[in-house]
């Protein structure tokens, strides 16, 4: 799962909407292939950015994407620094993205996103002390269950399942 996750990753970090198929397909491949991602086919890659892309465009139309935008800086009394994988600048605030895959059964996936909570929470922290502005949600993106969770607070999360162009299942064990 690690090896998909980082091949994921890269394609999500790398890929623009705007580009032709043909060309979206073929770094998809690149990547698959340099990878060694078997069982996931590139067009899943192009799949979970689209719904992805589809999803965050419906939720924040004027927003400006940034991508693996560099953190850093105090939290207390420790040096703390991350890559935020989207990060969606409005003129009100931000929304931070972050992109994980996980194994395991349904029932298990909101509660490992929300492990990765005080990841997003310090992301959220850095980015209101060096901009000065709020941070209006946070988000998992878990991209091969197509499935987008916001973290609203310790222990609160809310979950929706992104649109899928086929009936698939995106699911791999």
């Amino acid at each position: 799962m690690r090896v998909l996750g980082d091949a994921l990753h890269l394609f999500l970090a790398e890929d623009d909407i705007a580009t032709k198929r043909e060309e979206r397909l073929q770094r998809a491949s690149e990547i698959a292939t340099a990878y060694e991602v078997s069982g996931f086919p590139a067009e899943h890659f192009l799949e979970a950015h689209s719904r992805l892309h589809t999803k965050l465009d419906e939720l924040y139309p004027d927003a400006v994407w940034l991508r693996e935008w560099p953190v850093r800086g105090r939290l207390g009394d420790q040096r703390t620094s991350g890559s935020i994988d989207f990060l969606l600048e409005l003129s009100e605030g931000y929304v931070i993205i972050d992109h994980k895959c996980f194994p395991g059964s349904a029932d298990s996936w909101e509660q490992q996103a929300f492990s990765h909570y005080l990841q997003l929470d310090a992301y959220a922290t850095l980015v209101s002390q060096s901009t000065k502005k709020n941070v209006l949600a946070t988000y998992i993106h878990m991209p091969i269950i197509g499935l987008l969770l916001e973290l609203q607070s310790a222990g609160n999360w809310k979950s929706e399942q992104l649109p899928q162009e086929s009936e698939e299942n995106w699911l791999i064990i």
